[in-house]
């Protein structure tokens, strides 16, 4: 979390004070925080369980430990014995969520100790009118499975800002940010928790006005000279304000996003607690007598309550809304329909049903719910390989410079490895089918025949457990140039289909038709590209996928236009200062973008670049859109065929075999 460079000197006078902790006394803790001389420099450790309100987010995930840092992936604040303040984004998606794979542990300073105190999530409520492009109204509360004893040292509540102030903080006021995030832009998590003093920015600065887009509910802190801020992994956490009236401590802000971490002219920016209490006393209180689900941006509200209601429910089939959190005892398979499974007790019939509502708030009737069954089989298969949707929701708390993936959350990211050096992790490529793997066509010259090839599904880290399959066939395009690298992809049809009963692995879409010789994706919008590549120019591999956001650039333009050989089948894509970029190792790789169906589709394969995050040096990428009739050529044709033979002189192809490259019956010795 703490990125910190500069060194500050406001003194913190008024910490000479102390409160009297006790269970009952918000913002209290019985250690108090230690600053080093009274100068807050810009980040470090903070004294153990000095912050007892502080929560760490996280989420299972296959095959990784609960205690693992990989499961953290945001923050959040104890605001009483039962709920915990964050932030909506961390919980944002619009395909699904599936509530029981969260949880929160609080009480910890280490992100990864061995015996924390484990808490389930009982619901978790956005506000209605969260949006997610420019993170207004960021707040969301989590209702914990039960009230946790705060007659423990290690644990505390911290006290909610007073609402009676229109504009609060103000400048001049100073906070204290605390996490467990990257402790620089594009590193790893801290181990241990993080404390770092930022001073409120007033929203009439030109940067921050830059940065935020509703002065009433957001606003600026940091240091315009860049060098200390909160970062990658410290969404949803507090930034907070000593009340000298009280000697307590209250949360000002929730870590919303920023741009980068420490970047100068870019100060972090932060939800405005006050002007939300009302929104956290009324859910409070509501909630207590149901589970109340909501849906950000298009408003609904689902209330489930222990008696049946009489009163008739419409019934819809491919609705636009959607709900997106679910009772804790029900299961959830998505898609055009929802299907809700009640406990025992609550059942009429053994089996789940097809419902849903168009309304804004409306009571359910469990006791009329059932019919139209479907056995749990039959919704598993109608959820299976749809492509670009994943059983694992990624996560973009800041806007970053790169960062771990959330593991699983790219089902259709594949590995290429060699099987002659010990399955050494050589390039990315991206699952179209169950049996069609999508790369770029550099990338098989780096294999001695097909047969060194192993192609990885499934995986998060390359040391994992792996599912491995071998290649029956690779196709490239018939006009790859090696200079140029124009029209670099190529399609890998394996030996057998992957299973499609993994939740680790799904595909993933092809980009429209129609757009297709268009502007697309549109210039200065924003692509993810994924990858275990090299994290450093000439480094080694990352050893767990990573996720970049890249802006997409003119490709007529200086300093595309040095790079792009073949404006209509390449992209430019990257951050011309610098510090964001794909590297070595990630070739094949996907440049996607999320369409407006919710969708992950590939736009680009990672081609080329000079070094990796230079500034005024993008990646290159080939455009899949200027491909999609090649490639479904390819997936139709491997479909009708079982082998190759050296006899095969397809105009169109260059196949891939044994220790050879054949086109059009010449073999050309690698």
């Amino acid at each position: 979390m703490i990125f910190f460079i500069l060194f500050f000197s406001l003194q913190f006078h008024f910490l000479f004070s102390s409160c009297i902790p006790s269970f009952k006394q918000c913002g209290c803790s019985y250690q108090q925080p230690i600053f080093s001389n009274l100068r807050i420099i810009g980040g470090y450790t903070a004294r153990e369980h000095s912050w007892p309100w502080i929560v760490s987010i996280r989420q299972t995930y296959f095959h990784i430990p609960l205690t693992d840092p990989d499961s953290a992936f945001c923050s959040g604040t104890l605001i009483n014995d039962e709920y915990v303040l964050t932030a909506a984004h961390c919980f944002y998606d619009k395909n699904r969520l599936f509530l029981s794979d969260y949880f929160v542990v609080i009480g910890s300073h280490y992100i990864n100790e061995t015996n924390p105190i484990r808490i389930n999530i009982q619901s978790i409520i956005l506000h209605e009118k969260y949006d997610n492009e420019f993170f207004l109204n960021d707040i969301a509360l989590l209702k914990l499975s039960h009230k946790i004893d705060l007659n423990n040292s290690k644990l505390g509540f911290i006290c909610l800002p007073p609402n009676n102030i229109s504009v609060y903080p103000y400048e001049q006021m100073s906070g204290i940010a605390i996490g467990w995030g990257n402790l620089k832009e594009n590193g790893s998590l801290s181990y241990t928790l993080q404390q770092v003093q930022l001073p409120i920015i007033s929203n009439r600065n030109e940067y921050c006005d830059q940065q935020i887009s509703d002065e009433h509910i957001q606003f600026c802190a940091g240091f315009i000279q860049g060098g200390k801020d909160t970062c990658q992994g410290d969404s949803g956490g507090p930034l907070m304000i000593f009340d000298k009236n009280t000697s307590t401590w209250h949360i000002a802000g929730i870590t919303s996003y920023g741009l980068g971490c420490g970047q100068p002219k870019y100060p972090g920016v932060y939800t405005r607690v006050n002007m939300f209490i009302d929104w956290i006393n009324d859910k409070i209180d509501s909630s207590s007598q149901s589970l109340i689900i909501q849906k950000p941006i298009q408003i609904l509200s689902l209330l489930f309550f222990n008696s049946a209601s009489k009163s008739p429910i419409r019934q819809y089939q491919n609705i636009f809304n959607k709900p997106q959190f679910y009772y804790q005892q029900e299961q959830t398979i998505t898609g055009q329909k929802w299907y809700y499974s009640a406990n025992q007790q609550q059942q009429q019939q053994p089996s789940p049903s097809i419902y849903s509502w168009h309304s804004t708030n409306h009571d359910i009737p469990l006791k009329n719910f059932y019919k139209n069954t479907l056995s749990i089989q039959q919704i598993d298969q109608l959820s299976n390989w749809s492509c670009g949707r994943s059983q694992v929701t990624n996560r973009f708390g800041r806007i970053m410079g790169g960062q771990n993936a959330v593991p699983h959350s790219y089902p259709w990211m594949v590995s290429l490895a060699k099987r002659s050096l010990n399955n050494l992790h050589l390039c990315g490529g991206v699952l179209l089918t169950r049996r069609h793997v999508l790369t770029a066509a550099h990338c098989i010259e780096d294999f001695k025949g097909i047969s060194d090839m192993n192609i990885l599904a499934g995986i998060h880290h390359v040391n994992e457990k792996k599912l491995s399959i071998s290649a029956l066939s690779i196709d490239i395009h018939p006009q790859y140039d090696s200079e140029t690298f124009a029209n670099d992809v190529a399609i890998i049809t394996l030996i057998s289909p992957l299973p499609d009963n993994d939740p680790r692995i799904g595909t993933i879409c092809l980009p429209p038709d129609d757009l297709i010789g268009k502007s697309y994706p549109p210039i200065k919008s924003a692509a993810v590209a994924i990858g275990w590549g090299s994290t450093s120019f000439g480094g080694r591999p990352s050893t767990s996928l990573k996720q970049v956001v890249l802006p997409i650039l003119e490709t007529t333009k200086w300093p595309c236009s040095v790079y792009v050989t073949y404006a209509q089948g390449q992209i430019c894509a990257g951050e011309l200062n610098g510090g964001i970029d794909t590297c070595q190792a990630d070739s094949g790789g996907p440049l996607m973008v999320e369409n407006s169906d919710n969708r992950w589709e590939i736009i680009g394969i990672t081609s080329f670049g000079k070094s990796c995050g230079k500034p005024n040096t993008p990646g290159v990428y080939t455009r899949v859109g200027t491909y999609n009739s090649f490639i479904r050529s390819i997936i139709n044709l491997s479909r009708n065929r079982h082998y190759y033979s050296s006899s095969s002189s397809s105009a169109s192809l260059r196949i891939y075999s044994n220790n050879f490259i054949l086109n059009q019956g010449h073999d050309i010795h690698i």
